[in-house]
């Protein structure tokens, strides 16, 4: 399971084959949605995943940034000048309002200590490569990682409270990605990662910023979780099938609070988070 680390642009790493971790993720829902993610060609861009683009490129690559941005100055993303300058520039056209919350959230996670330290300590937006007999190809793009330190993932937030970042995480799937980190990490180095963590910062102001480690015993559940999908899927392509989240007895259950309307109890309104939020969504 010997792998390679080498530092690629993104769409040079996504041109290269193996299964990575948000199709992995994918196979949370079913098959077919990960063999849709995992043969789509094109990418649906939304403007939070534009915004993620940007931070990670500010905050982990300051020099290629300053190379690909282009500020513009006009009245309106309608203008004739806008337009243009996002043909030209793509993601990295961006209004003077918008470089310089890029230039604050930048300042706020360089200047927070431990962010710092991890920042220095590692190398940022790598890409593993890596095969397994039972698999096929396997990839993941590190936001940062480092033989003596580790790997740590870079994530912005619209709910900076622990435990609603906590829930969202462990709802999306997150310790499944960080899990097939961690495979990647040892298929390349041959150890386990001395630490891994979250870089978890706001998106909006104040722009705190919190580094949390992460427990080795969520992140190796996820990874169990993840090498069980990733066995399935590489089942299915072997059969050429891939199966739907319908399955034999599946049935609707509704949740618990339904009976308590029954006793003139107000529902609780629907927060909104079964659906995974933009500000969730990465570039993996």
């Amino acid at each position: 399971m010997a792998g390679t680390i080498e530092q690629l642009t993104f769409a040079e790493y996504r041109a290269r084959p193996g299964l990575n971790a948000s199709t992995i993720a994918k196979g949370r829902t079913s098959m077919l949605h990960m063999r849709h993610e995992a043969t789509r060609t094109r990418d649906h861009r939304t403007a939070a995943m534009r915004w993620g683009t940007l931070i990670h490129s500010i905050v982990l690559e300051p020099v290629e940034f300053a190379k690909l941005a282009k500020i513009i100055d006009t009245p309106s993303k309608r203008h004739g000048e806008w337009l243009r300058a996002v043909e030209d520039h793509g993601d990295f056209a961006i209004t003077p309002t918008e470089h310089a919350k890029l230039i604050e959230i930048k300042g706020r996670i360089h200047g927070n200590r431990i962010a710092q330290h991890w920042l220095s300590e590692t190398t940022h937006e790598a890409s593993l490569f890596w095969d397994e007999p039972l698999i096929g190809p396997c990839k993941a793009r590190l936001d940062a990682v480092a033989e003596l330190f580790g790997l740590w993932d870079l994530k912005s937030t619209g709910q900076i409270e622990m435990r609603q970042f906590g829930n969202t995480s462990a709802r999306l799937g997150y310790h499944v990605k960080l899990g097939w980190y961690r495979r990647a990490f040892r298929a390349v180095f041959g150890k386990e990662p001395p630490q891994i963590g979250v870089l978890v910062f706001e998106a909006d102001e104040p722009y705190d910023v919190v580094p949390l480690p992460v427990s080795i015993g969520d992140v190796a559940a996820g990874e169990e979780i993840a090498v069980r999908i990733a066995l399935e899927y590489a089942d299915c392509c072997e059969r050429g099938e891939w199966p739907g989240v319908y399955r034999p007895g599946l049935t609707l259950n509704f949740p618990d609070y339904i009976a308590e309307e029954l006793d003139g109890n107000e529902a609780p309104e629907w927060d909104g988070t079964e659906e995974e939020p933009e500000w969730m969504k990465g570039n993996d």
